[in-house]
């Protein structure tokens, strides 16, 4: 019982470190967010059920109107270009399982923004033509969505990395 509380403290923690981080702006080639370093640290840190646990009670704060999401939150966000990229963050918490090697983090860390990328990208190619009713370009897509991030979130890779290499030998977070 006293591991299971551990655990569910931790993603408690990692929770409220997503929130936190969706409204951190830093200037970088654009403004970023601190959002995805969080996932994915969240993912790397802990059992993939408390990951997605994690991601999902983040999300469905955002989706019942907590500001928690990096513009806003509420229902209709689901109807913004961008949500999918929040899809994408649970479904890279959810295949995490998969990974054989939890050792591997840098690899992780790859298949994870490779994950959300493919949700967000897919999602916002949906809504901006079904919905929004914008003819965007695969060319177009691919760089607001994707090619610009790039830089920022290669950087929050290696530093979410050194975090969870950081944070086990302090003994935080154990190696799964």
């Amino acid at each position: 019982m006293r591991g299971k509380i551990k655990y569910l403290t931790l993603s408690a923690v990692f929770t409220a470190l997503i929130c936190v981080g969706a409204w951190i702006k830093i200037p970088f080639i654009i403004p970023v967010t601190l959002q995805f370093f969080f996932v994915n640290t969240a993912i790397l840190s802990q059992k993939p059920k408390y990951a997605v646990l994690s991601i999902a009670v983040y999300i469905f704060m955002g989706l019942i109107g907590i500001p928690v999401f990096s513009s806003g939150g509420g229902i209709t966000y689901v109807f913004t270009p961008s949500f999918g990229y929040l899809i994408g963050f649970l479904a890279a918490a959810f295949l995490s399982v998969f990974i054989k090697n939890k050792k591997h983090i840098y690899i992780q860390s790859f298949l994870n923004i490779f994950i959300i990328y493919l949700f967000g990208l897919f999602y916002f190619y949906l809504i901006s033509h079904l919905y929004i009713n914008t003819d965007i370009s695969i060319s177009k897509l691919l760089v607001t969505g994707f090619l610009i991030f790039i830089p920022s979130d290669l950087v929050s890779i290696f530093l979410s990395c050194a975090a969870v290499k950081y944070l086990r030998r302090l003994g935080f977070v154990q190696e799964i």
